[in-house]
Protein backbone atom coordinates (compact mmCIF):
# COMPACT_ATOMS: atom_id res chain seq x y z
CA UNK A 1 0.00 0.00 0.00
CA UNK A 2 0.93 3.76 -0.61
CA UNK A 3 3.16 4.96 2.44
CA UNK A 4 0.97 8.33 1.33
CA UNK A 5 -1.84 6.37 2.26
CA UNK A 6 -1.10 4.61 5.19
CA UNK A 7 0.08 7.47 6.58
CA UNK A 8 -3.13 8.96 6.19
CA UNK A 9 -5.83 5.82 7.58
CA UNK A 10 -3.09 5.67 11.07
CA UNK A 11 -3.65 9.98 11.11
CA UNK A 12 -7.02 9.41 10.65
CA UNK A 13 -7.79 6.63 13.57
CA UNK A 14 -5.52 8.61 15.70
CA UNK A 15 -7.81 11.75 15.21
CA UNK A 16 -11.10 10.00 15.53
CA UNK A 17 -9.78 8.72 19.07
CA UNK A 18 -8.69 11.94 20.02
CA UNK A 19 -12.10 13.78 19.14
CA UNK A 20 -14.05 10.95 20.36
CA UNK A 21 -12.44 11.61 23.47
CA UNK A 22 -12.61 15.49 23.22
CA UNK A 23 -16.39 15.32 22.69
CA UNK A 24 -17.73 12.65 23.91
CA UNK A 25 -19.17 11.65 20.82
CA UNK A 26 -18.70 9.21 18.16
CA UNK A 27 -17.54 9.11 15.05
CA UNK A 28 -18.76 7.14 12.01
CA UNK A 29 -16.22 4.97 10.79
CA UNK A 30 -15.34 5.77 6.98
CA UNK A 31 -15.25 8.80 5.24
CA UNK A 32 -18.72 10.21 4.95
CA UNK A 33 -20.45 12.56 1.67
CA UNK A 34 -21.94 15.73 3.63
CA UNK A 35 -23.63 18.86 2.08
CA UNK A 36 -21.97 21.79 1.01
CA UNK A 37 -23.74 25.32 0.77
CA UNK A 38 -24.43 25.76 -2.40
CA UNK A 39 -26.03 22.33 -2.78
CA UNK A 40 -22.56 19.84 -4.05
CA UNK A 41 -21.46 17.25 -1.27
CA UNK A 42 -17.93 16.18 -0.11
CA UNK A 43 -16.68 13.27 1.07
CA UNK A 44 -14.87 14.31 4.73
CA UNK A 45 -12.74 12.02 6.53
CA UNK A 46 -14.77 12.33 9.96
CA UNK A 47 -18.41 12.98 10.80
CA UNK A 48 -19.51 12.37 14.31
CA UNK A 49 -22.66 9.98 14.70
CA UNK A 50 -25.01 13.33 14.84
CA UNK A 51 -23.89 14.92 12.06
CA UNK A 52 -22.99 17.96 13.97
CA UNK A 53 -19.43 17.61 13.88
CA UNK A 54 -17.52 17.55 10.33
CA UNK A 55 -13.13 17.18 10.34
CA UNK A 56 -10.96 16.73 7.61
CA UNK A 57 -7.62 15.14 8.47
CA UNK A 58 -3.99 15.68 6.81
CA UNK A 59 -0.99 13.63 7.43
CA UNK A 60 0.87 16.23 5.80
CA UNK A 61 4.89 15.97 6.96
CA UNK A 62 6.85 19.52 6.68
CA UNK A 63 9.25 18.60 4.19
CA UNK A 64 8.96 18.74 0.10
CA UNK A 65 7.06 21.45 -1.43
CA UNK A 66 5.52 23.70 1.34
CA UNK A 67 3.48 26.42 -0.60
CA UNK A 68 1.45 23.27 -2.30
CA UNK A 69 0.80 22.04 0.77
CA UNK A 70 -0.13 25.36 2.34
CA UNK A 71 -2.34 25.66 -0.82
CA UNK A 72 -4.16 22.15 -0.18
CA UNK A 73 -4.92 23.00 3.78
CA UNK A 74 -6.32 26.17 2.61
CA UNK A 75 -8.91 24.22 0.14
CA UNK A 76 -9.80 21.79 3.12
CA UNK A 77 -10.46 24.74 4.91
CA UNK A 78 -12.60 26.30 2.32
CA UNK A 79 -14.11 23.21 1.80
CA UNK A 80 -14.88 22.82 5.50
CA UNK A 81 -16.26 26.41 5.71
CA UNK A 82 -19.28 25.14 3.09
CA UNK A 83 -20.26 22.09 5.43
CA UNK A 84 -23.35 22.31 7.37
CA UNK A 85 -22.38 21.38 10.56
CA UNK A 86 -21.51 23.04 14.13
CA UNK A 87 -18.27 22.31 14.06
CA UNK A 88 -15.76 22.34 11.72
CA UNK A 89 -12.31 21.37 12.33
CA UNK A 90 -8.68 20.16 10.30
CA UNK A 91 -6.59 17.96 12.11
CA UNK A 92 -3.06 18.20 11.36
CA UNK A 93 -0.54 15.34 12.34
CA UNK A 94 2.72 16.94 11.57
CA UNK A 95 3.16 19.63 14.70
CA UNK A 96 5.33 21.72 12.63
CA UNK A 97 2.92 21.95 9.48
CA UNK A 98 0.63 23.78 12.29
CA UNK A 99 3.45 25.95 12.77
CA UNK A 100 4.36 26.81 9.23
CA UNK A 101 0.40 27.31 8.49
CA UNK A 102 0.39 29.83 10.80
CA UNK A 103 3.74 31.50 9.87
CA UNK A 104 4.02 30.99 5.97
CA UNK A 105 -0.10 30.44 5.45
CA UNK A 106 -1.13 33.06 8.04
CA UNK A 107 -3.90 34.77 5.54
CA UNK A 108 -5.29 31.72 5.18
CA UNK A 109 -5.21 30.38 8.60
CA UNK A 110 -7.37 34.32 9.51
CA UNK A 111 -9.36 33.54 6.85
CA UNK A 112 -10.75 29.82 8.27
CA UNK A 113 -10.89 30.93 11.62
CA UNK A 114 -12.98 33.43 10.34
CA UNK A 115 -15.41 31.23 8.53
CA UNK A 116 -15.77 29.39 11.18
CA UNK A 117 -13.05 26.30 10.94
CA UNK A 118 -10.69 25.30 13.43
CA UNK A 119 -7.17 24.06 13.02
CA UNK A 120 -6.08 21.49 15.45
CA UNK A 121 -2.74 19.65 15.83
CA UNK A 122 -3.30 15.75 16.33
CA UNK A 123 -2.27 15.15 20.13
CA UNK A 124 -2.98 11.35 19.64
CA UNK A 125 -0.17 8.82 19.13
CA UNK A 126 -0.66 7.26 15.37
CA UNK A 127 -0.26 4.12 15.85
Amino acid sequence: MNSHITRHKKARAAAKRMLEREFNVRFLDKETEVPLLGGESWKADLVSEDLRIVAEVKAMTFWGRVGSKIRGLATACLLLAGVQADRKLLVLSDPEMVDVFKDQGKRYWKVAEALGVEVRQLTDTIK
